[in-house]
């Protein structure tokens, strides 16, 4: 199985999101009487083409994020190959206040935030939850 090597470098719409723990690993920490690790900021690029939310490596790294066993075939900018899923939650911050996914299969991929401003891809996995209106003109 080959593994990602490439980098995303897009520009377009995005939101700030929030990166977390997924709601079973936050719940076993604190069970466990373990620190649960903050939530970390970020910028998604809001990306229809994507099936699924890609985060950036680092995350994964600073929240010790859980492997869910499962694997995304990378396309489009990566095309190369497989990269592991993983257990986050995601809060993305949008007029009108915060909306909140608790637990979702992430893939992760090398997103390096001065390329394009954004360590989080959004896919169709987290927009199809929901409606969001993009305003080209005013760029929100």
């Amino acid at each position: 199985m080959k593994k990602s090597s490439g980098k995303i470098q897009a520009w377009g719409p995005s939101i700030a999101v929030r990166v977390g723990l997924g709601e079973q690993q936050q719940k076993r920490l604190s069970e466990a009487g373990q620190d649960v690790i903050s939530a970390q900021n970020g910028s998604g690029l809001i990306d229809t083409g994507s099936s699924y939310t890609l985060i950036n490596k680092a995350f994964v790294r600073v929240l010790r994020l859980e492997a869910t066993g499962n694997l995304f075939k990378l396309g489009g900018v990566f095309d190369t190959g497989f990269t592991k899923a993983y257990y986050a939650s995601l809060e993305l911050r949008v007029e009108g206040g915060v909306y909140t996914v608790p637990t979702l299969e992430v893939g992760s991929a090398t997103i390096d935030p001065m390329d394009g401003g954004f360590s989080v891809v959004l896919g169709r996995d987290v927009l199809s939850r929901g409606k969001l209106i993009y305003d080209g003109h005013e760029q929100v």
